[in-house]
């Protein structure tokens, strides 16, 4: 695999020795709602059902283009996220390596279109945008809001296949319906501060690492620097249910270092296994250049599944600094203390 030298999964068991003192947690948690089921009669043609592995993540289907390109869509239910629309459009704008937006910028992205019956968002973010060609992934992503569930239908992939691919995608989301709720959600996770919070687990933080001000949709930040100006920046966020899957993650993190997305059957020399106290996590080491800034970078993510929800820890910047830094980081999410 370009930018990594895995070839198999490999286990991590670092020891676990406290080298500093850790963030103070977060209090609040965000009441419990209903999630209502999806529901659709026909696919597109060339969709593919991948199947449902979490109640939050209500549909997957993969897709490919005439030339082989490969996309994705995956329907995510989140409740209680309220009107986060610049905060999603940054996020996703950040996946693809685009520059953030300002609030009087939004509605250049942002698009009416008909959902399960009722009027939704759609946001629309491209490659080109930033480098002139269609040479990169990009997203279409349609908003519904329902009783408090916010509900994301998430179009990804090569720029071509994406268009070529937003009629066949409105047609279904004209065509879906939600049916009865499942189970109450016993919490939502992070939205990177204020009401609403997931309970911040403490960790062992290692030395050297300083705490920043986290932003939109981070649990926490640290930073770690090195020789000069260089430096690595840590960041821990977490989500309800499996936020489109193993996959589609690693994809995502390899975009931002401009690399291409693998297929499912080259995940497992993707990844490698990470020992918890309380069961196994998935680390991703891939190096490229950075999606914003176009210079050498490493990314260490780290995906932990747990009890209902995941959690990525990323850590991206100066090569050197990374590979300095990613044993602490290991033992970082081996140290993770749930409240």
């Amino acid at each position: 695999m370009a930018g990594c030298d895995r070839s198999q999964i490999r286990v991590y068991q670092a020891a676990k020795d406290v080298e500093a003192p850790p963030p103070a947690a977060s209090a609040a948690s965000r009441a419990s709602a209903a999630i209502p089921s999806l529901k659709w009669e026909t696919l597109p043609q060339g969709w593919k059902d991948l199947g449902t592995s979490s109640r939050t993540r209500l549909a997957a289907f993969s897709l490919e283009g005439d030339s082989g390109q490969v996309g994705e869509v995956s329907v995510i239910a989140l409740p209680g996220m309220g009107e986060n629309d610049l905060e999603f459009v940054n996020m996703w704008r950040q996946q693809i390596g685009l520059p953030e937006v300002k609030a009087d910028e939004l509605g250049k992205y942002r698009s009416s279109v008909q959902i399960a019956g009722g009027e939704g968002k759609l946001f629309d973010m491209k490659a080109s945008e930033a480098r002139g060609a269609a040479d990169g992934n990009s997203v279409l992503v349609a908003l519904a809001v329902r009783d408090g569930v916010s509900f994301f239908f998430k179009l990804g992939g090569p720029e071509a296949l994406v268009n070529a691919q937003r009629s066949p995608f409105t047609t279904f989301l004209k065509g879906v319906s939600f049916g009865p709720a499942a189970e109450a959600s016993p919490r939502v996770a992070a939205t990177g501060g204020g009401e609403g919070r997931t309970r911040q687990p403490t960790w062992d933080v290692p030395a050297g690492w300083s705490q920043e001000t986290p932003g939109p949709m981070v649990l926490a930040k640290f930073t770690a620097s090195g020789e000069g100006a260089t430096r690595t920046d840590i960041t821990v966020s977490s989500f309800p249910g499996d936020v489109g899957g193993l996959l589609a993650n690693v994809n995502r993190w390899r975009e931002q270092v401009r690399l291409g997305p693998i297929t499912e059957a080259a995940l497992a020399g993707e990844g490698q296994t990470l020992e918890l106290p309380d069961g196994k996590a998935t680390v991703v080491d891939v190096t490229g250049s950075d999606s914003k800034t176009g210079k050498p970078a490493r990314l260490v993510g780290v995906v932990v599944p747990r009890k209902g929800e995941t959690w990525f820890y990323k850590m991206m910047g100066d090569s050197s600094v990374t590979g300095r830094e990613k044993p602490g980081l290991l033992k970082f999410v081996q140290s993770a203390k749930h409240q």
